[in-house]
């Protein structure tokens, strides 16, 4: 845009413009211009909030969960936003208010630049590429992960299966028979819901989650103290 602009802005040193006015004009359209930017990356992230959160789940998060913008990032986001305007600012500021006014005049037009100039844009270019490559690969590297994830194996069907936790207190059930005439009870109940085909109980959990690890050891092997295996206690159905 400065170089576009070198012309015009000759030509307002020539009537007169003083330096300072013209870096001063230059930053102030650069941090506009950044601003902006912005500005409409924060209406872009409160678009995708709530387009996010219409597409969650019903209950698969708690009620009482607000998901909002961060007032710390907003503030954090402005600030990135003006001082990435005042350093993407000040180098083309500087250079473009003190051109050469006899040879731009000369060349009628023509947009020319230093070779001081051209090396200050390819390094800002250079950089710029280089974050935005950086980015992109982080940004591949996380989507893999989540994909990877999303497609693990398991090590059972999840597809129609319903998993919760039940903690009971152990002041309402001190002793082993009655907390498994409740465990009893409850899986019962569960059995008789509507649209529920099976149900079972076990001791810590589904996979992937841990199992409860104890010593093993093989018929007709050596006794070996570091070989564990996971064991889980479950009713018949699991």
């Amino acid at each position: 845009r400065g170089t576009a602009r070198l012309q015009e802005l000759a030509t307002r040193l020539a009537l007169g413009a003083s330096r300072i006015r013209v870096v001063r004009q230059l930053l102030t359209e650069a941090v506009i211009l950044s601003l902006t930017g912005g500005v409409l990356g924060m209406a872009f992230a409160l678009i995708a909030i709530r387009l996010i959160s219409g597409l969650i789940p019903e209950y698969s998060i708690p009620h009482e969960v607000v998901i909002t913008l961060n007032t710390p990032v907003l503030l954090f986001s402005t600030a990135v936003s003006i001082v990435i305007g005042i350093l993407a600012g000040i180098s083309p500021a500087l250079q473009f208010s003190s051109p050469n006014i006899s040879q731009v005049t000369q060349s009628s037009g023509s947009r020319s630049t230093t070779s001081q100039g051209a090396r200050t844009r390819g390094a800002l270019i250079i950089g710029q590429t280089a974050l935005t490559i950086l980015m992109l690969a982080g940004a591949g590297a996380a989507l893999r992960n989540f994909l990877q994830a999303y497609v693990a194996e398991l090590g059972f069907d999840s597809h129609h299966v319903l998993t919760f936790q039940v903690s009971v207190p152990e002041k309402s059930f001190p002793g082993w028979l009655e907390r498994v005439n409740y465990y009893d009870a409850l899986i019962e109940k569960i059995r008789t819901t509507p649209g529920v085909t099976h149900a079972s109980i076990s001791e810590v959990g589904v996979p992937p989650g841990q199992n409860w690890l104890q010593p093993m050891q093989i018929i007709g092997g050596t006794l070996d103290q570091s070989l564990k295996s996971g064991l889980n206690l479950v009713s018949p159905e699991y």
